[in-house]
């Protein structure tokens, strides 16, 4: 699994590492959508401490797990919404998976997940360039 993961250094790499994310065996837990995994829940976000281009790793994200190297779908923005709680910052976005091998198998292969990232420290960094 290591082959597939981001070169050391690079944003998503930095992602997957500050949330736990880069241990095959956590990675492993992805290979369904689970609420208790991180990102699963406005809980447990995903934390994006980059500043700057954090909406584009957001979907950086998505699609190494979603399109990576534990599971392979489609999936399509359904909406993103962002939500202040407590001074903190949450991008919610939800999409629509179709698991590939359901379809070829002819089981229900459509669902919806919400994939959760706290923003906060981009969304607070362009909010003070915004006050200048």
């Amino acid at each position: 699994m290591e082959e597939y993961i981001p070169d050391e250094g690079t944003p998503l790499w930095k992602v997957l590492s500050e949330n736990g994310l880069l241990d095959a065996d956590v990675l492993m837990t992805y290979a369904e959508f689970r609420a208790e995994n991180p990102g699963g829940s406005k809980g447990s976000p995903i934390v994006i401490s980059e500043t700057e281009d954090y909406v584009p790793l957001e979907y950086d994200f998505l699609d190494f797990i979603l399109q990576g190297p534990v599971r392979f779908v489609n999936y399509r923005l359904l909406r993103q919404s962002l939500y202040n709680t407590d001074g903190r910052y949450y991008d919610a976005i939800t999409v629509e998976v179709t698991d590939l091998d359901k379809l070829l198998s002819g089981k229900d292969c459509t669902s919806e997940e919400t994939w959760w990232f706290d923003i906060t420290a981009g969304f607070t960094a362009l909010q003070a360039q915004c006050h200048l």
